[in-house]
């Protein structure tokens, strides 16, 4: 199995005056045009709609060859996020009796990784997973004796325009929060 998802992006956003919808995009070649599966709960869910760019009009899809064929990526996403959630509480309950915490945070680092290997880091006696980065940062959740941390490691120019590295590692008491340099 494939373990890239078929997503291209997510998107929050007004798809009509006052209505805010949760959506997938799909592309299905390399035109510009994206098709986006409706997530949000209600009158529109699961229905697709054409974007031709990223500011371009939600135009709803009626051609059944394209909607059975974003329906199919979509499917293939769900058994790729099924099988990232098996691993995670596979590997959450191998290496952490099954703590909801190192379920989240394999589940982040699978996702992050857009594979279901495992790349961990070590520092300071603690396994940390890849979970984001940015421009000039990385960063890590790890657990440890059931202890959550959030790791961040990174370099950029400072303000007097000297070059600097950085690192920050901390104890969390989960990571519903920001997890990120300091």
């Amino acid at each position: 199995m494939n373990d890239r998802k078929n997503v291209c992006y997510r998107s929050y956003g007004e798809i009509s005056k006052g209505i805010f919808l949760d959506t997938a995009g799909y592309c299905l070649d390399d035109s510009e045009d994206r098709y986006e599966v409706v997530l949000t709960e209600g009158m529109l869910f699961g229905k697709i709609f054409l974007r031709q760019d990223s500011f371009g009009e939600h135009i709803p899809v009626t051609d059944p060859k394209v909607i059975a064929r974003v329906l199919a990526l979509q499917a293939e996403d769900a058994a790729i996020d099924a099988a990232r959630d098996a691993m995670a509480q596979s590997l959450a309950d191998r290496l952490h009796d099954g703590n909801a915490l190192a379920v989240t945070m394999f589940r982040s680092h699978l996702e992050f990784e857009g594979s279901l290997e495992l790349f961990p880091v070590e520092h300071e006696g603690i396994s940390f997973y890849q979970v984001g980065r940015n421009a000039s940062h990385e960063f890590y959740l790890g657990l440890k004796d059931g202890q959550a941390y959030c790791y961040s490691c990174g370099e950029g120019w400072e303000d007097e325009g000297e070059w600097h590295s950085d690192e920050s590692l901390y104890p969390v008491d989960d990571w519903s929060g920001y997890c990120g340099h300091h």
